[in-house]
């Protein structure tokens, strides 16, 4: 995993033009802002949104986000979480410091949030963890592509 923002790995400009994109819920309220994509370098594939919560008008905290569970709506250039997630729940997602703290029980308690499982059964194997739906890219861009 490596944060995309900091690599070497180009991007095009698809993901270039929306750092620093206002995130909403889905009720539509302001959450936070896009800092940056966590992707997996031998997939070529994007895992996370990093967004910096805003807890009491300020980035408090940064926390993670499945690509799976946002979409990009660029007719109004923000970001929705899709899943009906409180904000309550969002301040509960843990703190995400940087790529080399990440830990698989951060990414499970993460997934926990944002999905109807229990935590018994997001199992995680190397092969297997990210082929869930919280990280499927096209629901991410879907609205972008038709």
């Amino acid at each position: 995993m490596e944060e995309l923002k900091n690599s070497d790995y180009k991007i095009d400009d698809h993901f270039s033009r929306i750092y620093g994109r206002q995130v909403v819920d889905a009720t539509g309220a302001r959450v936070g802002k896009l800092k940056d994509f966590l992707f997996d370098k031998t997939q070529k594939r994007i895992r996370y949104l990093v967004l910096g919560l805003e807890i009491s008008g300020k980035e408090d905290k940064d926390v993670l986000i499945p690509i799976g569970r946002a979409e990009l709506n660029q007719q109004e250039q923000i970001i929705v979480i899709q899943e009906e997630v409180s904000f309550e729940e969002l301040k509960t997602l843990p703190t995400y410091k940087n790529v080399k703290s990440l830990a698989i029980e951060d990414e499970k308690e993460t997934l926990l949030i944002f999905s109807s499982k229990q935590k018994e059964e997001i199992s995680y194997t190397p092969g297997n963890f990210y082929n869930q739906e919280g990280f499927n890219e096209t629901t991410f861009f879907g609205s972008d592509e038709e």
